[in-house]
């Protein structure tokens, strides 16, 4: 736990013994309570208190930093995981101290869960890259115990996995994305728009007798009426039928 502390803190034995010198850190019985001491070394950091030394230098520092990342599968996210320390790590990310979620986040990872510092680091920056630089603890959980439950425990397992998932995330992106259109886009032939799917034949029947009668009605308003010829309209039945008349009455 000792050698983890130093690490993660990048104290040297001098900056770890003068913690290990307030009594209030061991138990009734004389032993050393970590639990205790790690709430210690948080609260020191926080307040700025703590006796670091200098954290070696950072894997090709000048590529990655604020606003960049190494990405997931290339040679410097293998180097950045496996040589720094997650405090030392965070810290390059921020381009400074980090805040004290972010700490304790890092920490509980390490110290509570059990995870290997490698694979730590992979769960940071691939939080950080995913989430927009935050680290929330539903989402790293979630991570966590996926990689808890498959037995994670270098970097190159980490990446594999980080890289199986985003490939999941694009084929259901895509897939979601075609579905989306197919709906939305109706299938065309000789430029007009046809059903994808066949409906039912009493269903069918009934839309081609609304279509045949709105086809007779619009027929029947664009064609002219004729005018219906009468009696009146031939001179000749005109006369013999006013003879006729005059006939009837005596004339």
């Amino acid at each position: 736990v000792l050698y983890r502390l130093q690490h993660f803190y990048q104290l040297d034995s001098w900056g770890l013994g003068q913690e290990l010198r307030d009594w209030t850190l061991y138990k009734p019985d004389g032993s050393l309570d970590s639990e205790v001491l790690r709430k210690r070394l948080i609260q020191r950091y926080t307040d700025d208190k703590l006796v670091r030394i200098a954290p070696s230098a950072v894997p090709g520092g000048e590529e990655w930093g604020p606003g960049q990342l190494p990405q997931p599968g290339s040679e410097m996210f293998v180097r950045v995981c496996r040589q720094l320390s997650p405090l030392t790590l965070l810290e390059k990310v921020v381009g400074g101290r980090v805040s004290k979620v972010f700490l304790e986040r890092a920490e509980s990872l390490l110290f509570n869960d059990g995870m290997t510092v490698e694979v730590v680091n992979a769960l940071l920056l691939h939080t950080l890259s995913s989430m927009q630089m935050e680290l929330p603890k539903a989402y790293m959980e979630t991570i966590r115990d996926s990689w808890k439950a498959k037995r994670i425990t270098t970097v190159d397992e980490a990446v594999r996995q980080i890289l199986e998932r985003a490939d999941q995330k694009a084929q259901h992106a895509e897939k979601t994305r075609q579905t989306k259109t197919g709906k939305d886009t109706p299938v065309r032939r000789n430029g007009r728009a046809v059903l994808q799917d066949k409906l039912p034949a009493s269903v069918e029947w009934q839309l081609s007798q609304e279509q045949q009668r709105e086809q007779s009605d619009q027929e029947t308003s664009q064609a002219k009426p004729e005018r219906v010829k009468t009696i009146e309209d031939d001179p000749e039945l005109k006369k013999m039928l006013e003879s006729l008349r005059k006939r009837q009455r005596g004339v």
